[in-house]
C-alpha cells in the first residue's frame, strides 16, 4: 500500500512537475537550488508527508509482509503499466519544447498521455485494492492514508493559489 501510494504520488508529481515547471517562473542558474523553487518545495513537502505517513501507520510485521508480497507479485504488471505513461510524458514534453511546436501534434501527444495515465491508474487501483485486502488495514490506518491524500491535495491547491497571485 505504502509503495503503491508513493508510486502514485511520485507519478502524479512527476507529471505535474513536467507540466508546471515553466509556470513556476524560476530559471535554473548558478546557486539555484531546486528545493527553493515553488515546484521544488511542493515536491519536497509531498515526500516529507509520505515519510511521515510511513512512520505514523505503525504497520505490523504481518501487514508489512502482506504489502511487500502483494507488491512484489505485481511488480512487472505495475512497471508494464507505468512505463508507457512515462514514455508518453516524454513524447509530450518533446512536442511542447520543439523548436516548431505544432498544436495538433501536442494535442495528440496529450491525448495519448491521458490514455496511458488512465491505463496505469487502472492497474494501480487493482493492485491497491489487493494490497488493502491483504494488509487488513485498520480504520485508523485508513484514516491516516486519507489525511495524507487530503494534505497532498491542499498542498497542490496552495501551490496554484500562490502561482495565480503572482
Amino acid at each position: 500500500m505504502r509503495k503503491t501510494l508513493l508510486c502514485t504520488a511520485f507519478l502524479g508529481t512527476a507529471l505535474l512537475a513536467g507540466g508546471l515547471g515553466a509556470a513556476a517562473g524560476h530559471e535554473a542558474g548558478p546557486g539555484h537550488r531546486f528545493g527553493n523553487s515553488p515546484i521544488g518545495r511542493l515536491i519536497m513537502a509531498r515526500i516529507g508527508r509520505a515519510m511521515t505517513l510511513r512512520a505514523e501507520l505503525n504497520l505490523t510485521d504481518e501487514q508489512q509482509q502482506a504489502i511487500k508480497t502483494t507488491l512484489q507479485s505485481h511488480k512487472s504488471d505495475l512497471a508494464a503499466a507505468i512505463k508507457p505513461a512515462v514514455d508518453a510524458h516524454r513524447a509530450l514534453r518533446d512536442k511542447v519544447l520543439s523548436d516548431t511546436p505544432d498544436d495538433a501534434s501536442i494535442r495528440r501527444a496529450a491525448d495519448d498521455l491521458g490514455k496511458k495515465v488512465g491505463d496505469a491508474a487502472l492497474e494501480i487501483a487493482k493492485v491497491e485494492t489487493e494490497v488493502a485486502q491483504n494488509a487488513k488495514l485498520t480504520p485508523e490506518q485508513k484514516k491516516k492514508i486519507e489525511e495524507f491524500r487530503t494534505a497532498n491535495d491542499a498542498s497542490v491547491d496552495e501551490f496554484f493559489a500562490k502561482l495565480s497571485a503572482q
